[in-house]
């Protein structure tokens, strides 16, 4: 497992099922799920936690998760621990009311540095 105190990034995926009982309303779109996102990073309580940017997928931008449209976030937030740490996460829906995520999180010294092979992690998503 990587060392956060090194800057070493760590990769996390996840999902988020019944997401029409968390939004109250169905269908789903990844708007919501967006907003559903920023939401919880909020009520998680991430330690000083600040969004940079936030962008809904289209046929311009590379907010693609396998082979759908993603929202892309950004944020950073302070780690009583190690410190200083910026995220990236796209997520996207599955079905009708499943979504599915990916983070990637790193200081911020080194957040640059793993870009490129983070993107190519990303792409090789299928659903």
């Amino acid at each position: 497992m990587p060392r956060l105190s090194s800057g070493l990034p760590i990769f996390y995926i996840g999902t988020n099922s019944n997401l029409s009982k968390r939004i109250d309303h169905s269908p789903i779109t990844l708007k919501n799920y967006l907003d559903l996102a920023v939401k919880s990073k909020n009520l998680t309580n991430f330690p000083n936690l600040k969004i940079i940017s936030s962008s809904l997928g289209n046929i311009n931008n590379k907010n693609i998760l396998s082979g759908s449209l993603a929202y892309k976030l950004v944020w950073t937030y302070v780690n009583p621990i190690y410190g200083l740490r910026k995220v990236m996460e796209f997520g996207t829906l599955i079905g009708k009311d499943t979504g599915y995520f990916i983070d990637y999180s790193a200081s911020i010294e080194r957040f640059n540095d793993y870009l490129p092979l983070v993107q190519k992690m990303k792409d090789t998503f299928v659903s």
